[in-house]
């Protein structure tokens, strides 16, 4: 599967058969790197105050599911539309964590923890019975509005080439 067709998009009236450049694709993985494994951290039993043991809890990754399943039917929901309203949803599924975020990056033959802001999540599961990859965003609760306010900024361009080529199509300026 394409990792474009991770992303949810609810399109009614025009917007319907439109595509645009750049596309939200691009415009919310620019300078993000993709990442396909994820793990939260929790003291060694009887360890040493700086052990940590990775965890992987069924619950977190039956959350993403829940995450992502939503995004996919309010999409499919917008699907049964049949008026001519131009509506374009962005649904994109968001975990926002209240502490710190780190990537780990093999070096040599060490792995480095690097403290991050943000970071794109490709989420690999089976929806009725169909494989499927789904982006899924992880944000620390520090960095949520900055990262809110840039992709509402990338609707209002969105909004703002719209208009423009309505009033092309019409013949005005």
């Amino acid at each position: 599967m394409e990792t474009w067709d991770s992303l949810y998009e609810g399109k009614t009236g025009f917007f319907r058969d439109e595509y645009f450049e750049p596309s939200f694709f691009d415009y919310l993985t620019e300078g993000q790197e993709l990442y396909t494994q994820y793990c939260s951290f929790k003291p060694k039993k009887n360890g040493k105050e700086s052990e940590w043991l990775a965890w992987h809890p069924d619950d977190f990754h039956d959350d993403l599911e829940k995450i992502v399943t939503f995004c996919r039917t309010e999409t499919k929901l917008m699907e049964e539309f049949n008026d001519d309203y131009n509506r374009l949803f962005l649904y994109v599924p968001v975990v926002i964590l209240a502490g710190d975020l780190y990537v780990a990056k093999p070096e040599d033959a060490t792995v480095t923890l690097s403290k991050v802001d943000s970071v794109l999540h490709m989420h690999f599961g089976i929806h009725e019975e169909v494989q499927s990859l789904s982006l899924v965003f992880f944000v620390t609760e520090s960095s949520y509005l900055e990262q809110f306010n840039r992709i509402v900024g990338f609707g209002q361009h969105i909004e703002e080439m719209f208009v423009q080529k309505m009033r092309h199509e019409k013949g005005t300026s």
